[in-house]
């Protein structure tokens, strides 16, 4: 858990920056006139940027949720066998005490 809590905060950590230096991008240069022509490539790319962005952090996400779901399930299977075990091992005692 705390592994995942680690990850999730580096994401969320890239996420900040990349933002800060889109909007650095966006205040301090040209997009509409960069390279020489006037096509508005600048804001393209500093969108696509955005996109691979968002979507690095949805990958992150739904790995984050299957690794819980992986830690739960086997915190679940864990309690129910040791469960299990321990009314057989109280059902043999008392058997044998009586």
């Amino acid at each position: 858990a705390v592994c995942g809590g680690l990850v999730e905060l580096l994401a969320r950590l890239f996420y900040v920056g990349m933002m800060n230096a889109a909007q650095w991008l966006a205040r301090d240069f040209n997009l509409d006139d960069w390279g020489g022509n006037a096509e508005g490539i600048g804001w393209r790319v500093l969108e696509m940027i955005h996109v691979v962005t968002r979507g690095m952090l949805l990958w992150i996400d739904a790995f984050e949720s299957l690794a819980l779901f992986g830690i739960f399930a086997l915190l679940f299977y864990s309690v129910t066998t040791e469960t299990a075990l321990v009314k057989r091992e109280l059902a043999r005692k008392r058997s044998t005490a009586t």
